[in-house]
């Protein structure tokens, strides 16, 4: 205001005629007229709220607009960049969730594997006689009557083939019906006990199957020769030659046609004058073993509570390039009801769709590969819970310097107007003079 003020003296002091200067008070009174018209005109342009378009308007009017739409790119960028953070976050607790239930696997599967060994070492102390107690003669006459049976299956005659499978047969329904009391149930009763997860252990001195416990709905399992059969012929070399518990499985088990996983531990006995059933193998004397169902191995362990903890998951191994079924939550659809190879796996293909994340252990000198889909079974979510929240501030942000803008723009108009509409008045002042 003194700028316009000092202005309007300077302007009625030089245009006044020179005859008649003008009195302090004229000029005071020109200027008291001068304010009224600014007043009016001030009052013009804020009741239209259109700024002018000068030049400088305009500048700073880009400037305010680029300023703007910066606000609103960052806004979008923060606000993506934290949806990626949620969704990483959310990724990351469900692998943490997978890493956990894996390792409870695999440390059921090693608990469940040690129970092999304790068995291996209860044998090479007597044999084991006090295991097979008081079936050791039935045991011998078992395994004799099995090998006699693959030696005859090639060239033995009918009858001899007929004799050989009359006498396995009758050694293998003694130890059934006398199962009950053999001392070997006692030690598997406390393995149990002790360690979750097991379905049954067996004794098979040179390969053959001889002792289950729990028998029950294993009784067909009784007098398999693991040599004789070409399915499993290759792991029980393999076992031997690697002197070490090696897995088999998943696979379906002969007796039943359930699922399982079947864990063997070749057994050497140190002992003077125990050459082994297979001169090739000196001091090997058969196998001890570890069978645990699927079913039992998913009770054992958190695989029977994931869908209560809101996740799905397919449970898979990887087997010479083939993936084989284990295990699914319920809402997995095209998962088998046994154990298949079939390549198209839609089981897979389902889990695959769902954007999991994949967990995987290996046992290499177990021969053991296997990998778990995880998933929420309700979906991953779509956005974070803030994610409203921060659209509506970020919209604000920009409205809100959308409204800086029209102000400072609005401002420089009025200003702007003021001096135009002091020049006019003023010279028309000076003309009246």
């Amino acid at each position: 205001m003194s700028e316009i003020r000092a202005m309007a003296l300077h302007a009625v002091v030089v245009m006044a005629p020179q005859d008649e200067p003008p009195t302090v008070i004229d000029m005071e009174r020109q200027i008291s007229g001068i304010r009224e018209e600014q007043l009016k005109q001030v009052l013009t342009i804020s009741g239209r709220l259109v700024p002018s378009c000068s030049r400088q308007v305009v500048c700073k009017l880009c400037v305010g607009l680029l300023c703007a739409v910066a606000v609103l790119a960052y806004s979008a960028y923060r606000i993506k960049e934290s949806e990626a953070q949620f969704h990483e976050l959310e990724r990351a607790k469900s692998r943490s969730m997978g890493n956990q239930i894996m390792s409870a696997v695999q440390r059921q599967l090693m608990t469940s594997v040690s129970s092999t060994k304790a068995l291996a070492a209860l044998v090479q102390l007597d044999l084991g006689a006090n295991l097979m107690y008081p079936l050791g003669p039935d045991v011998a006459a078992l395994v004799h009557a099995t090998k006699t049976v693959a030696a005859k299956a090639a060239t033995g005659t009918d009858a001899e083939k007929a004799a050989a499978a009359a006498a396995k047969s009758e050694a293998a329904d003694n130890i059934i019906m006398n199962s009950s009391r053999c001392a070997f149930n006692n030690v598997v009763n406390s393995m149990r006990s002790s360690f979750n997860g097991i379905t049954n252990l067996q004794l098979a001195p040179s390969g053959v199957v001889s002792i289950i416990s729990p028998l029950a709905g294993n009784q067909e399992a009784i007098g398999h020769d693991l040599f004789f059969d070409q399915s499993r012929c290759d792991g029980a070399v393999a076992t031997i030659e690697a002197r070490a518990v090696v897995f088999r499985g998943p696979l379906v088990l002969k007796q039943n046609n359930k699922a399982a996983i079947i864990a063997r531990f070749p057994v050497f006995v140190d002992q003077p004058g125990f050459k082994g059933p297979e001169s090739k193998f000196p001091g090997w004397w058969g196998f001890t073993s570890m069978v645990t169902e699927i079913s039992d191995l998913v009770t054992a362990t958190p695989l029977s509570s994931m869908m209560y903890n809101g996740y799905s998951y397919v449970l898979y191994a990887k087997a010479g390039g083939t993936d084989v079924f284990i295990a699914a939550s319920e809402d997995v659809e095209g998962q088998p009801t046994q154990i298949n190879l079939d390549p198209e796996t839609p089981w897979l293909t389902f889990a695959q769709g769902r954007q999991p994340v994949s967990i995987e252990f290996k046992l290499s000198e177990m021969e053991v590969h296997w990998v778990m889909l995880l998933w929420p079974n309700e979906g991953w979510s779509t956005h974070s819970g803030t994610f409203p929240f921060q659209l509506v501030l970020c919209i604000c942000f920009f409205f809100a310097s959308l409204s800086s803008v029209y102000g400072v723009v609005l401002r420089e108009s009025i200003i702007q107007a003021i001096k135009v509409g002091m020049a006019v008045k003023v010279d028309d002042r000076v003309h009246a003079w």
